[in-house]
């Protein structure tokens, strides 16, 4: 903001622009004539302000007569000859100096004798302030009555101004104020004439420009002021708003904007009666009745600052309750209670927002203060209590100081103890001087009694108010005062007679300042009535303190209020310093347009003058309003500060409810508006209150040029652009120069409108509101009141800035009503900070206890391209994406954030990722070193930090690749091969591989291999053959590769749709020794698998994550490498087809998955070894790689009962009480578990013969009499300390097959087994043996596992589960030697993301050597071939337990890897009784079916942790249809089988369970075909509906096969749940009711002891009559679910053989049936 520089200042003096003057001599007086060119004659100063002047009155004064050529410059003004000049030296005082000036010896006197001599005096008090005061030498003068704040010790050189004492060419003196930086003009006097008598005061002063605000108060019809010679009178009246009137108020202050932007402010300590005159020079004329010149100057330089350093000097403003901040409604003129009850009552009934009631002076009797009337107002103590108890509102009444004299004596105790203590203003003789106001005379209504008025300025009468105050709060319960009639108004003038004394303070002044009437008295009390003045002790003339009437009660009266809350004062009469204490209401308007758009204006200098709790009536006060009106009045005054619908007696009613139901609508809809930004209302408070910033302000001269052209600023935050004329649709609003957004749909307006008008439309229900960029408002929803909003969730608008800027916000918050908060520390800050990409919040003051009760649950970011932010994170968690139900954009793209859960008290970051770095590839992916710029650029790339977590700041270069193609693509039998050579390009951790050898196989139309190799030195490859391969390259492969030459880069397309399947051009290939990297673009987003992991949602996050595959034991969380080894994704094309790719090695090694969207491959070993399994289905995907790598395992058929297990039972004894309790509640239940509890010592293959003595009896009789199974469990490590024969250690050591150290030495660990000798209830760490590992890649080992197998089946077992087989360690490494310091195995160069800071963190060193196949030797590293331990032992003990028991065993094993599951199944691992590890097991049976296993589960109720009821049941429910379903719990953990819980518990889980025992022949099948042809059992709805987009993300439901959904409850306390039906015919399963929707949502009812399932059209589904344990049910009849589909068609097929002999479909010995 500039306007032209005007009066800048180079030196010590100054002259006014230059006036030609002729003298001529005549025998009666020297005549002054001029001639005066129109260009200067705003340079006049008028000598006769009074007005009527004439050559003659003028000449007489000693001015100059020259007839004015325009109206408005006077025709009589000073010469530049009179004033004052100085006569002594200037004196420094330290803190600033002094002068003493001399009157002018010819100097005219019009307006009475002028003191001699004056005191100018100049203090620093501050960097930023200068007083000024100038007084006469002599006398001791009125003073306003105020304590001046403390100096600071401030030398001139650290001042942001210059003052000099200067005087003219005829040596008249002057002050000159100038800003240093600048030079600008703050202040300058020599202009103008200073004059100092009496009763009149005249000092003029140059403006720095024509910007100009503030004086008041007045109805000002712009905020800017017309500086063309207008004049404003200033002394405290009691009239009706209007222009050009003084009214209640009294601020002598104003603010000036400077040439170059700048700001000062200055205030003109003076509370006589006083005028101020503004000309174009530009400059004004102060002029006052009395007291002395007391000027302190701001000097910003911000308009904000100069409003801040204002407050600070008079007193920062009041900080209000929340509930003052809410919508308040009042008349004059109810009547009755009933009447008000009415209007309460269907103010209620509509809902709008309303916090506070109001009752005017018709609540008293007679209108009397501290008083009811017992008429019409009966039952108005009750009514307070009820707004408030009931309906959460509050109550404010009205108090009017004049005080009723005619009661009789000892009935109205507010006179007779006032008259009693001396309290009254007092006549020049010493009696109460009276008046008449509104109380009227006993029993004669409208015949006003004889009021007297309170002397507040007195202690006692300070006191006397209080008590009467607090002693009308014990009848009448009010939360807040409303002072009226205090400047003080009187219905008479002077006195009741209409007279006052004649005395010169009431009689005709020697000047009459600007204002209404002939006399100060008029509608007051006489000038010559006495007050105590509080800075002499003595009596003072109402002459000097009439206008500080407002300002003396408003104190008294909120410390009276303040009884145990921050009550609200509201005062008519103000002063400055009031704000300290009151809030402001703009007095008694009317209902007129021009009354509500001036409302903006006023609001906007009382916030200048430091009294920020401002409005206006809303609607008005005197006349009848109309709904038009009424409701843009409404708009408008939802954003007042002070927001009260007020109007007079008589007049319609204009409460919101006495309108149209539109209206009504249109009303609420903009109050919940305020109340949702009530939250940065209140902190713009508290902003005032400590830093004295105003709440609603303007963008100073932008808002007045055009007519009608009138705006304001909430903050510096909110645009608020009303509609101020009747009849229209628009409003031509001026939009400054800033980024702003539609607050109603967050859309940004075009940059081009800036710094000009433009319309925005505004029909009658619809006000424009802007938000500014840069800005971050706190809001909260919205209720019917603050009470009922203080529970309710915060949000935050951000509104995003320009792009170089970042945004700052805070909230204050208390408890909204508790006294001095923030200067007792009881209170909470918080800042915000925002930019392009973030939003982070830090609490800087904890001091509110309760602050952790609310939470931040949803935010709006505007300015966000809502297409291109794919994600949004929270505390650095991607805790919503893309298609997450919580993120939202509407069509103007405004991000919305819901479904948060942040405490207040707790710091957090948001960010919202639009992926502008998507194209990044990370440079430097060490974790335990921080990339830094040298590094970066070491290796040849890019340097550049960003804020969003993950986005790597060191990146490749744009086709950076490290090698080319030497050589053309050679076909081969198979397909091609081709040799790549290293480029020049820096090393990372080793020397690059030189030349690499790349083979391409086609195994089939739909498989194809790509193998990157070195091309001189072997290197270690994973010993997995897989299948799948045909002779002969395909005719009609899915796939086509294509090559780039240099950088080498291979693309794989679908031929059918052209789309990517790897794109390599990106990112880098790294072949090193022990890093080796590729990266690829893939299809899309939509990519599953890779693991093992706990997934939070199966679909992977894109956005910068990375997963650490390796083997590894450990508790089950949220992206920690775990116990399996799973390199293969399914990812989905955007035409819906789908594609799987396997790296096959098992080197430790990590994937990052990027927004582009890309996959990278990290590992430190082998060789770069890719399948394609090119489906298109995911089910044919998943059949193919099962083919490839082993079709599932057929489990037996009592596999499928349910199963039960805990670590822990303690004794046989426990074990049979669990067994025993099921079995008597009849639950199904087939398979006993053994945990590690019933060795001896945790021995394999043995028995603990005391706490476990005769468990094989009890075996036998679980077989026999119950027909049901046991299963024991095996870990891989033995005991090394036996002081017995133990033949599994004995034999091992003989045959040599245990894992070896890099010396050859036995690699010792530590597990479970305890040492020899060592009870159970004794075992601890410190017990444990020393332990070997068999090293099952040895055939010899296999031979050894099978035999002990054997000969321990003749004492138990009937499956076998097999445990910490990663291996698991419990010490680092070696138990006695950890690793070898410095070996690369141990210690590699880079090590990839994992658990741990090791690679042999918990298990062996990598160093340790295992037998090589390929060389018949024990020179396998354990470094590779790590994570295939429990897939080398899953095979050998599948055979073993088969051969054992001669049936179809089955084997549970927690390490896998690819092929594992031919033999195995899985069950989840170590997972804890949270709901998040119920849900995510859905996600863990899914993947597990991608990786080729079909036999899945997780421990049903979890594994760690005390599992509770609500939990445990739906997780049983869920867990029925795991297919492989075990109840499994901790050591130590409470009982959780289905039987511990009690009947209800047991009866729901018997009901689930049989439904699932009613469809193990249906699942059994489901086995078969798995087995036969690599089908899933568990899918995804994705697999049956690929069609369907919808499906690709749902991970909440799950399928078995292609006819039963499962939708399961996964959420505490939910009774239902929000399923997704599939486009097919569906059908309840229990009652065989359609559902009628398709391809929707629906809600489900889920009582608790229910689980939706629903069967799909199309299908027969095989049944058969459930039972306790398979082998009843088997014996039951069959039956048949046949459900039609939309061609009235269905079809099925049933396997069948004897459920446990081994290779019945080999041989044959089966059933198959088709229906």
């Amino acid at each position: 903001f500039k306007v032209p520089s005007q009066n800048k200042v180079a030196g010590t003096t100054t002259t006014p622009s230059k006036i030609t003057t002729t003298l001529k001599a005549t025998t009666t007086s020297t005549i002054k004539t001029t001639t005066v060119s129109a260009e200067i004659e705003e340079n006049r100063f008028d000598c006769f302000p009074e007005g009527g002047a004439s050559q003659a009155t003028c000449e007489a004064r000693g001015c100059v007569w020259s007839p004015a050529l325009s109206s408005g410059p006077p025709s009589c003004f000073y010469s530049e000859n009179e004033g004052y000049s100085s006569s002594s030296d200037v004196v420094d005082t330290g803190i600033g100096f002094y002068q003493i000036i001399d009157k002018s010896k010819t100097a005219f006197e019009p307006y009475g004798t002028e003191f001699d001599q004056l005191n100018v005096t100049v203090v620093r008090v501050s960097k930023f302030k200068l007083r000024i005061r100038i007084a006469p030498t002599i006398e001791k003068r009125f003073e306003v009555p105020w304590e001046h704040e403390a100096v600071e010790d401030v030398p001139d050189y650290a001042t942001q101004y210059n003052v000099k004492y200067t005087t003219n060419d005829n040596g008249i003196f002057g002050i000159i104020v100038t800003r240093k930086s600048t030079g600008s003009v703050i202040f300058d006097t020599t202009v103008g004439r200073l004059m100092f008598a009496d009763q009149f005061l005249q000092l003029s002063t140059k403006l720095s420009s024509e910007y100009v605000y503030g004086f008041g108060e007045h109805m000002h019809e712009s905020f800017k002021h017309d500086l063309n010679w207008k004049t404003f009178g200033m002394f405290s009246r009691d009239e009706g708003v209007g222009p050009n009137k003084n009214l209640y108020g009294v601020h002598p202050f104003h603010m000036c904007m400077e040439g170059d932007g700048n700001a000062h402010g200055v205030l003109f300590l003076n509370s006589n009666a006083q005028d101020v005159t503004l000309q174009p020079m530009p400059a004004l004329t102060y002029r006052s009745v009395g007291g002395l010149m007391d000027f302190y100057i701001f000097t910003g330089p911000s308009p904000e600052a100069v409003v801040s350093q204002y407050t600070e000097t008079i007193g920062r403003p009041y900080m209000p309750p929340m509930w003052a901040l809410g919508f308040q409604l009042c008349r004059y003129g109810y009547g009755s209670l009933d009447k008000l009850k009415k209007v309460v009552d269907r103010m209620l009934d509509t809902e709008i927002p309303y916090d506070v009631q109001y009752t005017d002076i018709d609540y008293m009797d007679r209108q009397l203060d501290f008083t009811i009337n017992s008429t019409t107002y009966n039952g108005l103590e009750d009514f307070a209590r009820d707004i408030k108890n009931n309906h959460k509102m509050k109550y404010i009444i009205i108090f009017d100081p004049a005080i009723s004299g005619n009661e009789t004596a000892g009935t109205y105790s507010p006179f007779d103890l006032g008259k009693q203590q001396d309290v009254f203003i007092k006549t020049p003789d010493g009696q109460i001087a009276f008046g008449k106001v509104w109380p009227d005379l006993p029993g004669i209504y409208t015949f006003r009694a004889h009021t007297a008025f309170p002397d507040y300025f007195k202690p006692i009468t300070q006191q006397w108010w209080s008590d009467l105050i607090v002693e009308f709060y014990k009848r009448l319960e009010f939360d807040g005062l409303w002072i009226d009639m205090n400047e003080p108004a009187s219905f008479v003038h002077g006195s009741v007679d209409g007279t006052c004394p004649n005395t010169k303070w009431d009689n005709p002044l020697p000047y009459h300042p600007g204002i209404l009437g002939t006399n100060l008295y008029e509608k007051t009390t006489c000038m010559s009535n006495q007050q105590f003045n509080p800075q002499t002790g003595n009596l003072d003339f109402h002459y000097n303190m009439h206008s500080l009437y407002g300002w003396s009660q408003s104190k008294t009266t909120l410390e009276a209020c303040r009884l145990v809350e921050r009550c609200m004062v509201i005062s008519r009469s103000t002063f400055p310093g009031s704000g300290k204490y009151s809030g402001h209401w703009l007095g008694d308007n009317s209902s007129l347009w021009s009354h509500l758009a001036a409302s903006i204006i006023g609001m906007l200098e009382f916030n200048l003058f430091g009294i920020p709790y401002v409005g206006a009536d809303i609607c008005g006060f005197f006349g009848d309003t109309n709904e038009e009106l009424c409701l843009r009045w409404m708009q408008l005054g939802a954003f007042y500060p002070f927001g009260r619908n007020h109007n007079g007696l008589g007049f319609r009613d204009q409460d919101p409810a006495a309108f149209s139901p539109s209206f009504v609508a249109a009303s609420k809809k903009v109050l919940e508006i305020r109340y949702q930004i009530l939250p940065y209302f209140y902190t713009l408070f508290y902003d005032a209150h400590t830093t004295g910033s105003t709440v609603v302000r303007s963008l100073m001269a932008e808002s007045v040029f055009l007519k009608h052209k009138y705006f304001m600023l909430l903050g510096r935050s909110i645009l608020i652009s009303p509609v101020l004329e009747p009849g229209v649709d628009s409003v031509n609003a001026y939009v400054p120069d800033d980024k702003w957004y539609d607050y109603y749909t967050g859309s940004e307006l075009a940059s081009g409108l800036r710094k000009t008008f433009t319309f925005f439309n505004a029909p009658l229900d619809h006000i424009p509101i802007h938000i500014r960029g840069g800005s971050i408002i706190p809001i909260q929803t919205p209720a019917r009141t603050t009470e009922l909003q203080r529970d309710n969730p915060l949000g935050l608008i951000y509104a995003i800035g320009e792009t170089s800027t970042s945004a700052t916000g805070h909230l204050f918050w208390d408890d909204w009503s508790s006294i001095d908060d923030f200067e007792n520390g009881v209170f909470l800050m918080i800042n915000f900070h925002g930019n392009q990409e973030s939003l982070s919040s830090t609490v800087v003051q904890d001091g509110y206890r309760n602050a952790d009760l609310s939470i931040f649950s949803h935010m709006k970011v505007m300015g966000v391209v809502g297409e291109q932010v794919a994600r949004v994170l929270v505390n650095g968690n991607s805790s919503c994406f893309e298609r997450n139900p919580k993120v939202s954009f509407d069509e103007q793209d405004m991000l919305q954030i819901s479904g948060l859960n942040l405490q207040l008290t707790s710091s957090w970051q948001i960010i919202w990722d639009t992926n502008q770095y998507a194209e990044r590839f990370n440079c430097h992916p060490e974790q335990s070193i921080r990339a830094t710029r040298t590094a970066c650029l070491s290796r040849g790339c890019f340097f550049d930090e960003v804020s969003i977590p993950g986005v790597p700041p060191c990146y490749y270069p744009h086709n950076y690749g490290a090698y080319y193609k030497d050589t053309a693509p050679s076909d081969t039998t198979e397909g091609v091969e081709l040799y790549l050579e290293h480029l020049p390009k820096p090393s990372f951790f080793n020397q690059p591989v030189q030349r690499l050898k790349v083979e391409v196989e086609e195994h089939s139309e739909y498989q194809l291999r790509i193998k990157i190799s070195d091309a001189v030195n072997s290197r270690y490859e994973v010993p997995l053959t897989l299948s799948g391969k045909k002779h002969g390259k395909p005719s009609d492969a899915l796939y086509e590769v294509i090559y780039q030459d240099n950088p080498f880069a291979f693309k794989v397309v679908r031929r059918a749709t052209r789309e990517v399947i790897m794109d390599t051009s990106v990112g880098a290939l790294i072949f090193e020794d022990q890093f080796i990297q590729l990266s690829t673009k893939t299809a899309t987003t939509h990519l599953y698998g890779l693991g093992e992991a706990e997934h939070k949602n199966y679909k992977h996050d894109f956005f910068w994550t990375r997963q650490g595959l390796h083997a590894r034991d450990e508790g089950v969380k949220q992206n920690a490498n775990l116990y399996g080894y799973h390199p293969f994704h399914i990812t989905m094309e955007r035409e819906g087809n789908a594609h799987g790719v396997l790296l096959l090695t098992s080197n430790a090694m990590e994937v990052d998955l990027t927004p582009l969207p890309s996959i990278t491959y990290r590992t430190i070993g082998g060789i770069l070894d890719f399948y394609l399994f090119m489906g298109p289905t995911p089910e044919q995907v998943i059949q193919q790689y099962s083919l490839a790598i082993g079709t599932p395992m057929m489990p037996p058929y009592w596999a499928l009962g349910f199963q039960l297990c805990k670590y822990g039972y303690g004794n046989i004894g426990e074990l049979k009480t669990v067994v025993e309790e099921m079995r008597n509640y009849e639950i199904p239940f087939d398979v006993q578990y053994g945990d590690i509890d019933y060795m001896d010592r945790q021995l394999d293959f043995t028995i603990d013969p005391v706490n476990y003595a005769g468990l094989s009896d009890y075996v036998d009789k679980l077989r026999d009499d119950y027909k049901m199974r046991y299963v024991v469990i095996l870990d891989p490590a033995i005991s090394a300390n036996e002081s017995d024969p133990y033949p599994p250690f004995d034999g091992g050591i003989t045959a040599d097959i245990f894992i070896r150290s890099h010396d050859g030495e036995l690699a010792y660990g530590l597990v479970w087994p305890d040492l020899p000798g060592t009870l159970w209830e004794n075992s601890t760490l410190e017990t444990r043996a020393h332990v070997v590992f068999p090293d099952y890649f040895n055939p010899i080992t296999k031979d050894w596992w099978s035999d002990n197998i054997i000969e321990f089946h003749k004492q138990l077992f009937d499956g076998l589960w097999i445990d910490m087989n990663e291996p698991a360690n419990f010490v680092d490494g070696s138990r006695d030697r950890g690793c070898v310091v410095g070996n690369k195995y141990d210690h590699p160069p880079y090590l990839p993301d994992l658990k741990g800071d090791t690679l042999y963190n918990k298990t062996l060193c990598m160093s340790n050597l295992q037998y090589n196949a390929k060389t018949n030797s024990t020179n396998q590293l354990h470094y590779n071939v790590h994570s295939l331990y429990g897939w080398s032992q899953a095979q050998p003990t599948q055979v073993a337990c088969q051969q054992a028991t001669g049936k179809r065993c089955y084997v549970i094993s927690r390490s896998t890897y690819p092929g594992a599951g031919a033999f195995t199944g899985h069950w989840l691992g170590d997972n804890e009784s949270k709901w998040s590890h119920l849900r995510s097991s859905i996600i863990g049976m899914f993947e597990f079916s991608l990786y080729g296993f079909s036999y899945t589960g997780a421990d049903i109720c979890g594994f760690f942790e005390d599992a509770e009821e609500e939990m445990c049941l739906r997780w049983s429910q869920l867990g029925a249809f795991y297919p492989f379903s075990r109840n499994h719990a901790m050591l130590g953990v409470r009982r959780q089988d289905p039987a511990a819980w009690g009947p209800q518990f047991a009866a729901s889980v018997k009901k689930v369970l049989k439904t699932r025992y009613t469809l193990l022949p249906y699942l059994y099948t489901l086995f078969h075909h798995s087995h036969t042809s690599g089908s899933s059992v568990v899918r995804p709805l994705m697999h049956e509906f690929t069609n369907d987009e919808n499906t690709w993300e749902l991970d909440g439901q799950f399928l078995w096969g292609h006819a039963l959904l499962v939708s399961p409850v996964l959420d505490q306390g939910a009774t239902s749940v929000e399923a997704y039906i599939p486009d097919a015919r569906w059908f309840d399963y229990y009652s065989g009711g359609e559902v009628p929707e398709r391809k929707a949502k629906v809600v489900l009812q889920a009582p608790l002891d229910h689980i939706n399932l629903h069967v799909r059209g199309g299908y027969i589904i095989p049944t058969q009559s459930p039972a306790v344990t398979t082998y009843f049910s088997r014996q039951n009849d069959f039956g048949l679910l046949v459900l039609l589909d939309d061609d009235m068609k269905s079809s099925g097929n049933l396997f069948w053989d004897d459920g446990d002999s081994l290779d019945t479909v080999k041989n044959k010995l089966y059933t198959y049936s088709t229906f």
